[in-house]
């Protein structure tokens, strides 16, 4: 692997972990939103807690699935868009194999 190649390999990572990162710190924030709210107002809201929550894991997991079946195509388009910019930059065609 050449260092174009390593370089671009970088670029996707780094997106990645940054997306992730986000995900997981607003993830936790409404967690402990919702901690919060239950321990204030008490045991009334934590069955709309419950329902809401049951409501949130319903559609993480929808997402995930479409993100799941769309993601081989998404990887794909990031990785050509990502050396198409790197191979203009360079002024030259980045080869990589992966």
């Amino acid at each position: 692997m050449n260092k174009q190649c390593l370089l671009v390999v970088v670029v996707i990572v780094g997106l990645v972990v940054v997306v992730v990162v986000v995900v997981v710190v607003v993830v936790v924030e409404v967690v402990v939103v919702v901690v919060v709210v239950v321990v204030a107002v008490g045991l009334v809201v934590v069955v709309v807690v419950v329902e809401f929550v049951a409501v949130v894991v319903v559609v993480v997991v929808v997402v995930v699935v479409v993100a799941a079946a769309g993601g081989v195509t998404l990887v794909g388009t990031a990785t050509a868009s990502v050396k198409h910019t790197f191979s203009k930059l360079f002024k030259k065609n980045v080869k990589c194999t992966f």
